[in-house]
């Protein structure tokens, strides 16, 4: 049925009334995520579960303020949790290359590393006093004494050993010397020398068994020695545990509840006093000690490097980061230069988000993780393993082979939602195996919502809450009703509302700039339709362009850029020959061993066909299937692995029910009644979430019920796409087994996009018709300008033709369908309608009104199909008209199930009103070429005529016209047959 469309039906105004306020800031601000109940449910559901691998895919097209929307609502939830401990990093005293981690309660880290700074220079002021004080120096005499009399009578046996055989004893650099004394006179070596031979052999002699006897005296002597030192050394550790002692018991007493810090502790009391000198040494003047941070380097290892202080919070945190880079994840040690050599220590030791987030939230873009070098790959291996290790990514890879720094990895339990678009999501899923174990929760942000009361509500608390936050000034209900509408035409449905709530805080920011400019108190309608205007102006100089040429009859050409992209690949290391120092290469070591390679067929399959040593090496496959035969005693078995799977995970039991729907649900998942999936992980993925709602409920077991839910709960956070589909089928927008798109003789519409902004311009779409076989042709098709689609389209419109004019006679024509003055590619289905009309036109020869423009795709049935951008069409016809003057007959003709997208700008609306522009919709061509060409279409007769002097009576009799002309010429055909081949 043909009907104009009145002004109600092009634009869905709100009511001010509705909003029950004057203005916004009457109102309450929005404390929830509004429009977006599916996501609010997956993410709740994400957050609360506790299971492993449930961390949560926040996915949605730019600009729905889906990262606000998730950092605000996890900042709510946060409060509710317990704030986590604090993490610092100490020294390791049995290997300082592997500092310790300890965790304390949020707050106390800081205060043990003040703790400990204190007690360290305590012990660095009071130590030397007491080493230097007058008691130190008699206990140390009196110690040094009793063993000195010792050595003073060894000095003394050995003196007189030595006079009785002759000798006495010399002092030198090299030791004890005997000198032979012959009538009490010493002997020098002349002297010795000129001895008779008996003699000196005599002196020999003795000297010989004198020796022996010194040699155990200096092992005495060295002996007493070590005692001294000992002694001495026992005295000051005495001295300086006495001196120390008090300070230490009072931070022993302080954490006696931290064995770990009890025990670093006792550590760093131990070493302390086995390296007392560095505490007691004669500090150097500036002028001895050039550089006098060096001093400070020995109790650096005293010091306690706090990585994580979680002592401001008050909940659970909350990180966004938004440059997810490896270091800035998870931490790094950095290096500082001495003498011109980089050195480390525990002390350089830093934090990442990761850290910061321990036990709390951690919020991500997807792209930008991705990006990074190392991030995904170490995230992913972080989340599996729980645990957070610093290290350098080059080490990690093998680059970096001097030893450094393993600082004791940090246990990891952190909810990480990563935030990106549908299609990350989906080429994750396709394409890395290990994402959905660790990301089970998809929360999908929708780009509309149901303009109900509520929502309308709720959109002015949103604004509300927006004016709040940036300070700006609140709106008046009649704004707040622009807004809304402002809403419907982004979500291009008088039903919706958009959810694109970076595009509408835009509008309100620049209405805001305009009240702020008149002086205004509140932000008015007139502002808002003003900063709407204005966006447009500001982006449509192209447009104003075309209209301009338009008037003048100036030909437009397009042109397309092509940019070129290369990706360079590049890898350093030893054997693409980017290091060419000289390395050890070590012996090689006898290998003997069994590898098993696991993953999918398809590497399975690609190694086979383009590694020609992968079957000479790997010999054995081993193919796990996915599905196995639905028998009792599998049944049992599945039953069997149900009760495995709850013991090892701690989880709540299954009642026979469950089991049942468990069962009921691996055939589901293996899409065969006499079969059961063996994809167990999607089977316990099931049974956590299952179990999930059965805590929730306090019940005993696992029910049916609580199975039921978490199948439709899994199905329902990600089947948003699913929903719109339906959506749109059932409310006509898209229809069962439609095709199609044809090229006539008409104004045909389409949208141009530039940047952040698109709009409708018209194209004059021409059909020439003659006599032949060829059938309908694609003119753009032939120049290669025609994309699939289109060219899809328009072979359609031959089916048309047959099932509507060729049941009693060959189709016999030629024709030649082209856009005109069109030099760039076409694509697309929603100027096939036009083409039809056109085509028709042709051949019924009935003239079509060039001042109503077309818009819509047809199928072989002639019914007339949806398209998309039908706003940006009706407006880019009525600027051309209004350039070159309304006549009051000028309009567009659209399909039907389009009038629910309609939100056209006001001043259309206006002049609708006032009967100078028109906009018809029609369901098929037959009501289209009505309203075109003023004549009526015409039904067909019970003996398959049509009714007489109607468009379809006239492109029937034409039809028939061209195939009894055709017979006429079969020898010229003929001719041209052969000629072809």
């Amino acid at each position: 049925m043909i009907r104009e469309l009145a002004p109600a039906d092009l634009r869905k105004e709100c009511d001010s009334q509705l909003m029950e306020c004057a203005t916004t800031e009457d109102l309450s601000p929005l404390e929830e995520i509004i429009g977006q109940d599916r996501a609010v449910r997956a993410l709740r559901f994400g957050i609360d579960i506790a299971e492993r691998g449930f961390n949560i895919f926040v996915a949605g097209v730019p600009g729905t303020g889906k990262t606000t929307a998730v950092k605000d609502f996890l900042e709510e939830v946060a409060k509710t949790k317990p704030v986590p401990n604090d993490w610092c990093y100490v020294h390791n005293f049995q290997n300082s290359y592997e500092p310790n981690a300890i965790s304390l309660p949020a707050g106390t880290a800081k205060i043990f590393q003040r703790n400990m700074a204190n007690f360290i220079q305590e012990v660095r002021k009071n130590l030397p006093k007491v080493f230097e004080s007058d008691d130190y120096a008699r206990k140390r005499e009196v110690t040094i004494g009793a063993i000195e009399k010792e050595r003073e009578q060894l000095f003394a046996e050995l003196n007189m050993k030595a006079q009785a055989e002759g000798f006495i004893l010399q002092s030198s650099p090299i030791g004890l010397l005997t000198i032979p004394v012959v009538k009490g006179r010493p002997l020098n070596e002349k002297d010795f020398l000129s001895l008779s031979p008996e003699v000196r052999a005599e002196i020999q002699k003795k000297r010989d068994a004198l020796e022996a006897e010194l040699r155990n005296a200096m092992r005495q002597l060295r002996g007493l020695a070590r005692k001294t030192d000992e002694a001495i050394r026992k005295m000051d550790q005495e001295v300086a545990l006495y001196t120390i002692e008090f300070a230490m018991s009072d931070l022993k007493e302080k954490y006696k509840d931290y064995k770990e810090i009890v025990d670093y502790l006792i550590a760093v009391q131990n070493d302390i006093l086995e390296n007392l000198d560095q505490f007691v040494s004669e500090p150097k003047t500036p002028t001895q000690q050039p550089f006098p941070w060096v001093e400070e380097l020995p109790f650096r290892k005293y010091e306690v490097n706090v990585v994580v202080d979680n002592s401001s919070l008050k909940g659970a945190p909350v990180v966004l980061e938004q440059n997810p880079t490896y270091q800035n994840l998870f931490g790094r040690i950095e290096k500082e230069a001495r003498f011109g050599v980089l050195s480390t220590n525990f002390t350089m030791i830093h934090g990442g988000s990761l850290h910061a987030a321990n036990r709390g939230y951690l919020v991500l873009p997807a792209e930008e993780t991705l990006g990074n070098m190392f991030t995904w790959d170490s995230l992913k291996r972080a989340l599996m393993n729980r645990e957070i290790m610093i290290e350098e990514a080059g080490e990690r890879l093998g680059f970096i082979t001097t030893k450094g720094l393993k600082p004791e990895p940090i246990p990891l339990n952190v909810k990480v939602i990563l935030i990106g678009s549908p299609l990350v999501y989906e080429l994750l899923v396709r394409y890395d195996p290990q994402f959905k174990e660790l990301f089970k929760v998809k929360a999908d942000f929708d780009t509309v919502m149901s303009r109900t009361e509520e929502n309308m509500r709720k959109y002015a608390a949103f604004i509300c809450t927006f004016c709040r936050k940036e300070k700006l000034r609140h709106l008046d209900a009649s704004a707040v009703s622009k807004i809304i509408a402002y809403g419907s035409r982004l979500a291009e449905d008088q039903e919706k509302l958009s959810t694109r709530f970076a595009d509408v805080a835009d509008i309100i920011r620049e209405a805001n700039f305009y009240a702020v400019q008149e002086g205004s108190n509140y932000i008015t309608a007139s502002h808002v339709k003003r900063a709407v205007e204005e966006k447009i102006y500001r982006s449509n100089l192209i447009q104003e362009k075309i209209k301009e040429m338009i008037k003048r009859g100036v030909l437009l050409i397009d042109t397309d850029v092509v940019l070129n992209r290369e990706i360079m690949i590049e890898e350093a290391g030893e054997r693409l020959g980017f290091i060419t120092t000289k390395g050890l290469k070590p012996e090689p070591i006898p290998l003997n061993v069994k590898v098993i390679l696991i993953g999918s067929p398809l590497v399975y399959e690609l190694l086979v066909r383009y590694d020609p040593q992968f079957k000479e090496l790997f010999k054995v496959k081993a193919d796990f299937d996915t599905v196995m035969s639905r028998t009792e005693e599998n049944m049992r078995k599945y039953a069997a692995f149900i009760c495995t799977f709850c013991r090892k995970e701690k989880l709540r039991h299954l009642d026979a029910s469950a089991v049942s729907k468990i069962i009921a649900y691996g055939s589901r998942l293996a899409e065969d009644q006499e079969k059961l999936s063996t994809r167990f992980a999607d089977v316990a993925d099931i049974i956590r979430e299952a179990n999930f709602y059965a805590v929730q409920e306090g019940s005993n077991y696992i029910t049916a019920s609580h199975v039921k839910r978490a199948v439709e709960e899994k199905i329902y956070r990600s089947n948003l796409i699913q929903e719109k589909i339906k959506e749109m089928i059932k409310r006509g927008v898209l229809l069962i087994d439609t095709e199609g798109s044809v090229v006539g003789q008409v104004n045909g519409l389409s949208v141009t996009g530039f940047g952040d902004f698109s709009f409708g311009m018209p194209s004059r779409v021409t059909a020439s018709i003659g006599i032949g076989r060829e059938g309908v042709v694609d003119i753009e098709r032939e120049a290669k300008l025609g994309g699939p689609i289109h060219t899809k389209g328009v072979l359609i419109l031959s089916g048309y033709l047959s099932n509507k004019y060729a049941q009693d006679k060959p189709l016999t024509l030629s024709a030649r369908l082209v856009f005109e003055q069109s030099y760039s590619g076409v694509e697309g289905d929603s100027a096939s309608s036009a083409e039809l009309y056109a085509l028709l036109s042709a051949l019924s020869e009935m003239p079509i009104k060039q001042s109503i423009a077309v818009t819509g795709s047809v199928n072989q049935k002639g019914v007339v199909q949806a398209i998309g951008g039908v706003n940006e069409k009706i407006e880019g016809f009525y600027e051309v008209c209004k350039a070159k003057g309304l006549k009051g007959d000028q309009g567009v003709l659209i399909p039907e199930s389009n009038v629910q997208n309609l939100m056209l700008k006001e001043e259309i609306v206006e002049a609708i009103k006032a009967g100078k522009f028109h906009v018809y919709s029609v369901k098929t061509i037959d009501e289209g070429i009505e309203v075109l060409t003023g004549v009526k279409a015409g039904n067909r007769k019970p003996d398959g005529t049509f009714e007489e002097n109607t468009v379809n009576s006239k492109v029937d009799k034409r039809l028939r016209e061209m195939a009894e002309k055709l017979k006429e010429f079969p020898q010229a055909e003929e001719a041209q047959e052969k000629k072809d081949e």
